[in-house]
């Protein structure tokens, strides 16, 4: 397969030899950049690059100039470095990428260091759950006890194990049987619901097809746009300036 090729740096070498000089800082704060557009472009060239049973690092080389655009934190560019790395398994050409030094992550570790240790291993578990998903799966980990993780096989399978508690919970809002069930499952995904909203939000759950709920984030997301408009409608709150607030609260003037 020959495809297109554009830029000269292998995606395995891109941390060491571009990043280091990369200012992120610059790249989040300037309007130039459309991070939305940049990733949509990278994701349809890898729907296409998936699409062939067989390929080798220089057709990557097409991805190099949007990949390094993208934030080395963001959603975004953790997605993206999933795919392109199930990408080069599929095709049998699959190296390790260059770890940065990693002598910093000498375990015994602080479990307060596993987000950043697992992201830097591209743990795709532990990335594929989002932004709210990882904050989750951090806090049932330590809520376990944890306090230090000895080994990278142990700080694996901790995540492992409270990805699929997390699983667990978002499959069981499905099939849950009264409110009283429903209120239980957002406490243990740690989500708070305004009390005079609650029952309302709830008879939208169970009379809406919500299966698309996968991910912690979305329905958080989906949870807190509710809760605004049962308020709104019931009038304990009010929109000023594009902005939900109390309609009760006081000025301290």
């Amino acid at each position: 397969m020959k495809l297109p090729e554009h830029g000269t740096v292998a995606i395995d070498e891109i941390d060491e030899s571009i990043l280091d000089n990369f200012e992120l800082s610059n790249l989040t704060a300037h309007e130039a950049y459309d991070i939305t557009a940049i990733y949509n472009r990278l994701s349809e060239r890898l729907t296409l690059l998936e699409k062939f049973a067989e390929g080798t690092d220089e057709n990557l080389k097409e991805l190099n100039s949007d990949y390094i655009q993208l934030p080395e934190q963001s959603e975004e560019r953790l997605e993206i470095d999933v795919r392109i790395r199930a990408l080069k398994r599929k095709w049998g050409i699959f190296q390790r990428a260059k770890k940065r030094d990693n002598s910093e992550f000498t375990f015994p570790v602080s479990v307060n260091r596993l987000n950043e240790f697992t992201i830097s291993n591209k743990y795709a578990p532990y990335i594929n759950a989002g932004k709210e998903g990882r904050a989750w799966v951090d806090n049932w980990i330590i809520e376990q006890g944890v306090t230090m993780i000895k080994d990278q096989e142990t700080a694996f399978h901790l995540v492992d194990e409270a990805v699929q508690q997390l699983e667990q919970l978002m499959e069981k809002l499905q099939s849950v049987q009264n409110q009283n069930e429903w209120i239980a499952v957002l406490e243990e995904l740690q989500i708070t619901v305004d009390k005079n909203a609650v029952q309302s939000i709830y008879q939208i759950w169970i009379n809406t097809e919500l299966q698309e709920f996968r991910r912690l984030g979305l329905f958080k997301k989906w949870i807190t746009e509710q809760e605004e408009k049962v308020l709104l409608n019931q009038g304990s709150m009010e929109v000023i300036e594009g902005k939900v607030i109390d309609k009760f609260i006081k000025s301290d003037e």
